[in-house]
């Protein structure tokens, strides 16, 4: 089988798509093949009317919204198309139409149709839709068992015992932090390292900004944090050895994709909250799915002296949420439940109108 997963350039689009993608492949027992393409619209002001184009039952039209794109041709037919993000969701479309393939899309459908589109996932789903999957968690691309081994790796270097990561984003989704937060969580790893005996491994993302970075390193000695990843500077970490060397995760909730990478490595979460916190419907609402099943625990910054440590007993585990995903999907794409063995070969150098079969 043959997975196409288009997005738009965003990181974190791609990761809930290849979330999906490695979901599909993990569980089917035919040989999978993902490849992933950047695909951005050449006139961005045309994209509502390139949806609306998309829709409409004509190979011609359908060809236009093709050409419509920048992105390279695969070499092969896929037998699935996966895409999150409105920038992407007309070429998912006019590419199911054109090859008779089965396609996912994920979040918004941007008024699109779903008689268009065979699964539709997102985190709560729309019970009066039968193609409609409500994932409630977000998908990501970590794979625990790469976690671990990193991680493994990343331990031997490591001579102290326990170690706390420390994941910090930034403004976005309707948080803002303001340095008095960054103080307050510095003073509070601290204090954390000295109280369990622990040592922190600290990342940053680029919307953390160099002064939570100071802020942080005023406090972070190397006797409380072991080692420091951040975004200004340009030794990186790699995301998938902190998670999977860490004992406890700790992260900011502004970025949902950070804190469900987190969870899906299936240690106790933390997430942390600034003083001004208004998030977004969704993100909320996923956020508090999350902490009432135990996934997580929601903790102010200005509260985080007082934590203490829990035991990881959700009511029902990241991996047992994808499981339930996978059977959503099986049940709507014909492709998943057939051997896929033949797939068109298309040369990489012939014009996309030409394509033969579709």
């Amino acid at each position: 089988m043959r997975i196409l997963v288009l997005y738009d350039g965003k990181a974190g689009h791609l990761s809930q798509s290849l979330g999906a993608a490695q979901l599909i492949r993990s569980r089917l027992n035919s040989p999978v093949t993902i490849e992933q393409q950047v695909a951005k619209i050449r006139l961005k002001f045309l994209n509502r009317f390139i949806r609306k184009l998309a829709l409409i039952p004509s190979s011609m039209l359908q060809r236009l919204v093709i050409h419509s794109y920048r992105w390279k041709i695969p070499e092969q037919k896929p037998d699935l198309i996966i895409s999150f993000g409105g920038n992407v969701i007309a070429l998912n479309v006019a590419l199911a139409k054109l090859w008779k393939c089965n396609n996912v899309v994920i979040g918004n459908l941007y008024s699109i149709n779903l008689k268009h589109i065979d699964a539709h996932i997102t985190v709560f789903g729309d019970t009066a839709e039968a193609k409609a999957i409500a994932s409630r968690v977000a998908l990501c691309k970590i794979d625990p068992q790469v976690c671990a081994e990193k991680g493994n790796e990343l331990r031997k270097q490591l001579p102290y015992s326990e170690y706390w990561a420390m994941l910090v984003g930034g403004n976005g989704a309707g948080y803002q932090y303001q340095a008095s937060d960054w103080h307050r969580l510095g003073s509070s790893m601290n204090f954390l390292s000295k109280r369990f005996g622990i040592k922190w491994i600290l990342t940053t993302s680029r919307r953390s900004g160099l002064e939570a970075e100071q802020i942080l390193q005023q406090y972070l000695e190397p006797s409380v944090c072991a080692k420091s990843y951040l975004a200004s500077q340009p030794e990186s970490g790699s995301l998938e050895a902190i998670l999977g060397s860490c004992d406890k995760l700790f992260c900011t909730e502004d970025s949902l994709s950070m804190l469900t990478e987190s969870v899906s490595v299936e240690k106790p979460v933390t997430t942390l909250l600034p003083k001004q916190t208004i998030p977004k419907r969704v993100h909320s609402n996923t956020v508090k799915y999350m902490a009432s099943t135990g996934l997580i625990k929601r903790v102010n910054i200005e509260n985080l002296n007082e934590f203490m440590p829990q035991s990881y007993q959700p009511e029902k585990s990241y991996s047992e949420h994808l499981e339930d995903i996978y059977t959503q999907l099986i049940s709507l794409l014909s492709q998943l439940d057939k051997e896929c063995t033949d797939s068109v070969s298309i040369n990489p150098g012939q014009p996309l109108l030409s394509i033969k079969g579709s």
